[in-house]
């Protein structure tokens, strides 16, 4: 649903999300959560040695 940032340079991960997405992201999240109540809401970061999605989504969506 969205691919981690990068800054102008391409070396570094930076959180481009624009509002729009950041609103359908969290708008799709709590959608999701209704239908997998015990699932938990993770970044690809938490599961690799990666950068991406170039924020801490588990922080970020720990309330819904």
């Amino acid at each position: 649903c969205y691919i981690g940032g990068l800054t102008a340079d391409g070396k570094k991960a930076k959180d481009t999300r624009t509002d729009n997405q950041r609103t359908k992201l969290k708008t799709m999240l709590q959608a999701m959560r209704k239908l997998y109540p015990s699932a938990s809401i993770h970044g690809h970061r938490d599961f690799a040695a990666k950068d991406c999605p170039s924020f801490d989504a588990t922080e970020e969506y720990k309330n819904i």
